[in-house]
């Protein structure tokens, strides 16, 4: 390791050091989520994770905590715990621990940390600010509810379209339709009238397409 890397990792409630999940690139261009994993011993249990320093990463990185169960996004550089009850299995003999994945009632992973490094991948001319090929980033957060912003990036005015598209294809949502200039948008998706699951948005422009998915839980 090397100053162009920061290292994640994790302590137990004795202060044992447990193993580094990520080394994360320094000069990270895109939001990562990295779904969490709790040791139990016995059944129903309380969890209590705290942190205390954020210090080896870059300020304007951010770090929030998702819980899929109770619909809570916690930013870590404005508290520094968070608490929540899961059930681990009586069969388990009292004293050993079980690897548990902590799981919400729609099966996925209830806690999901996500990092945002504040920046775009978007390769942009170092002389007007302007990208140089279509881009489309990664919704945040994601998961979401019920919003979440969706970044995009135009490399020439052109005419584009962006919309939410359901996994039967069936459009959902339009959220751009129309000419822009060349440059970065961001854009708002309120999902409140849809169901929970995932999604798909598209970005349109030029005879071009790009494609991702996005989440949506309630």
């Amino acid at each position: 390791m090397n100053a162009n890397y920061a290292l994640l990792g994790f302590q137990g409630e004795a202060g044992k050091n447990l193993k580094a999940v990520e080394s994360l690139p320094s000069n990270l261009s895109e939001v990562i989520e990295i779904p969490m994993e709790v040791l139990l011993s016995g059944s129903t249990q309380e969890v209590n994770l705290s942190w205390n320093s954020l210090a080896t990463f870059p300020e304007d990185w951010t770090f929030t905590l998702i819980d899929a169960e109770t619909n809570s996004s916690i930013n870590l550089r404005e508290v520094e715990s968070y608490a929540f009850v899961i059930q681990g299995s009586p069969a388990k003999a009292k004293g050993h621990a079980q690897k548990n994945p902590i799981v919400s009632a729609t099966g996925n992973a209830r806690l999901t940390l996500a990092i945002n490094p504040g920046t775009s991948t978007t390769s942009v001319d170092a002389q007007n600010g302007i990208p140089s090929q279509l881009e489309l980033s990664q919704n945040y957060p994601n998961p979401f509810n019920p919003s979440t912003q969706i970044q995009f990036a135009l490399p020439a005015q052109s005419n584009v379209r962006l919309s939410v598209f359901d996994m039967l294809g069936r459009e959902v949502a339009i959220l751009v339709n129309g000419d822009k200039p060349a440059g970065k948008f961001t854009v708002n998706f309120d999902g409140s009238t849809l169901s929970s699951g995932m999604y798909m948005y598209r970005l349109v422009s030029n005879g071009s397409s790009i494609t991702k998915k996005l989440t949506l839980i309630k």
